[in-house]
């Protein structure tokens, strides 16, 4: 199985230049880099608003795993990753949605750019 590098992944917002955005994680650089051609071109028919949504996306790729990882083994009744307590099973839910949430450009990272 391959591995990716570890999050979290942040977004960093160049202005109306390419790159559109550098999804990058802390400890290992660079992750994805989303380019237009121009400031006033789309390129691939990626206009910035859809390249902002596309790094919200991809920022949120390690946390939307993670969540989906653990609702995949609480659906196949994985008894080591079932929660026990409610606060357990709320962690596990407000994981998932903070992950969706990013993913949408919801969370107060995705609103600076």
């Amino acid at each position: 199985m391959a591995t990716f590098t570890k999050g979290p992944w942040e977004v960093r917002f160049a202005i109306a230049t390419n790159p559109v955005a550098v999804v990058e994680s802390r400890k290992r650089g660079d992750v994805a880099i989303i380019h237009r051609s121009s400031p006033t071109q789309s390129f691939a028919g990626i206009e910035t608003d859809e390249a902002k949504a596309n790094a919200a996306l991809i920022s949120a790729a390690p946390e939307l795993y993670e969540a989906l990882e653990k609702f995949v083994a609480l659906a196949n009744f994985d008894a080591d990753t079932v929660p026990k307590t409610n606060e357990e099973w709320d962690a596990m839910v407000k994981a998932g949605e903070s992950a969706l949430a990013k993913a949408r450009g919801e969370t107060q990272e995705a609103e600076a750019l």
